[in-house]
């Protein structure tokens, strides 16, 4: 990075003593090797599956691409909610409105 002074860690990487300060291992976290066979040897042991893994249900999106649009909205389209995007930064001729900051602070509000 050209320009820009070396951090403390830098310089102590480097071999450059600094009064006070050393550089230690820091924390780090369990990986299994081989998750596969790690979960089978469990299974194998007789723990159930259900108690190894989490059931997640699919994303609303890929329920939509499952199902089809139409479908989709005509069995859970009441339950879906989309919310107003933050804001960003978009050139002049960007075909999007511009933000409204009221509409999002009383998005909730028009919702009930």
């Amino acid at each position: 990075m050209i320009g820009m002074k070396p951090t403390a860690l830098e310089k102590l990487l480097s071999g450059v003593e600094i009064p006070g300060y050393k550089v230690v291992e820091g924390r780090s976290t369990r990986a299994w090797t081989n998750q596969d066979e790690a979960l089978e040897t469990l299974q194998n042991s007789g723990i159930e599956r259900a108690a190894i893994y989490d059931s997640v249900p699919k994303s609303l999106a890929q329920l939509e691409k499952m199902l089809g649009a139409a479908k989709f909205t005509e069995l859970v389209g009441e339950y879906v909610f989309k919310p107003q995007g933050k804001p960003t930064l978009a050139n002049f001729d960007d075909k999007r409105p511009v933000f409204n900051g009221a509409v999002a602070d009383f998005a909730a509000v028009v919702k009930n």
